[in-house]
């Protein structure tokens, strides 16, 4: 009895010790991978205008095992671009060209072995608004200091004499809308008229004495210097700011040149067709050759449609440099 007794108690031993080693066999040694996150998205303005900058940030904890890692940003739903971590962080440079509610998200896409399934996706969305500026990248009447901050991206961006105002240096290439640019593109334009618009251009800003900005200037100098192209270039100026201003009547300094008659009748008839919104061209140079001699001058002035900025545009020849020019001013309304 003893000996079967022995023989159970071995037999039963052997049966713990298997399912024991099954149980051990069977247990789940994957090392999954976890996904990392994300904090809340931050602005470093809190008050933003078009064509202004501004840089998102959002912190970042990495995911864990993870075999692929890619971070993305984006902006209304559009198309993401790879962004990286520095420091626990990813801050990219925003601008906006048109105003009202914009999203901003970052997203992580991931591979790799998780508890349930190969891949797996993660963002963080921030809705912001963004209101219209008042001319190219500002607001009137707003500090100096705002100005610059503004201006920042600009490396051509420097200090007038005397502290008098802020200059800097652009490529004058209209098409495309950025924030360097005054107004938008309507699309009315033909490609002749745009390409008539290429030109170097210096741009002025000039504060009033409090300090805040109040005077825009800019002068322009054709790429095209020829006698016979420039009243192209000075009425393409016209019509491209006509999707964004209302122009009053061209006019000539009729009262300080000395002109024959069928000079005066050439200019007034070329103005009634730049009033009239007609295809101007001088085929001959001949106005282009008055500005050039006699000093003849044509003049505009307008207002934005959104009432908050007036201005003039001028044609303008420098004979000490001898070259051809427009001359744009902006102000605020009123003022």
């Amino acid at each position: 009895m003893k000996r079967k007794f022995d023989e159970i108690c071995v037999c039963v031993a052997l049966f713990i010790i298997g399912l024991s080693a099954v149980s051990c066999s069977e247990e789940d040694m994957t090392n999954y991978a976890t996904v990392g996150t994300f904090g809340e998205i931050a602005t470093d303005r809190t008050f933003i205008g078009t064509h202004q900058w501004f840089t998102v940030t959002v912190s970042y904890q990495s995911g864990e095992n993870v075999a692929l890692e890619e971070l993305l940003f984006s902006t209304d739903g559009g198309l993401g671009y790879s962004v990286a971590p520095e420091n626990g962080k990813l801050s990219v440079l925003v601008h906006f060209t048109q105003p009202g509610k914009h999203t901003l998200k970052f997203s992580a896409r991931y591979g790799g072995v998780f508890k349930d399934g190969y891949d797996r996706n993660i963002e963080v969305t921030r809705e912001i608004e963004v209101a219209a500026s008042d001319i190219r990248c500002h607001f009137w009447k707003e500090t100096r200091e705002e100005t610059l901050r503004n201006l920042a991206y600009y490396s051509t961006m420097k200090e007038l004499e005397n502290s008098s105002g802020l200059s800097i240096a652009e490529k004058d290439v209209y098409g495309s809308i950025d924030y360097s640019s005054e107004a938008h593109m309507d699309g009315t334009l033909p490609s002749a008229s745009l390409h008539d618009l290429q030109a170097d251009r210096f741009v002025y800003y000039r504060f009033d004495m409090n300090n805040c900005l109040n005077e825009i200037q800019y002068y322009c100098v054709p790429k095209n210097q020829a006698e016979n192209k420039y009243v192209q270039n000075f009425y393409s100026r016209i019509r491209y700011l006509k999707s964004d201003y209302d122009f009053d009547a061209c006019m000539y300094n009729s009262a300080d040149i000395d002109l024959t008659q069928e000079e005066k009748s050439n200019v007034e008839a070329l103005l009634a067709k730049i009033n009239n919104g007609e295809v101007v061209e001088d085929t001959d140079g001949g106005i282009g050759s008055l500005m050039k001699s006699n000093g003849l001058v044509l003049l505009s002035t307008f207002k934005s449609k959104d009432g908050k900025t007036s201005g003039t545009i001028g044609t303008y020849y420098d004979k000490e440099r001898g070259e051809f020019a427009v001359l744009v001013g902006f102000k605020p309304y009123g003022e």
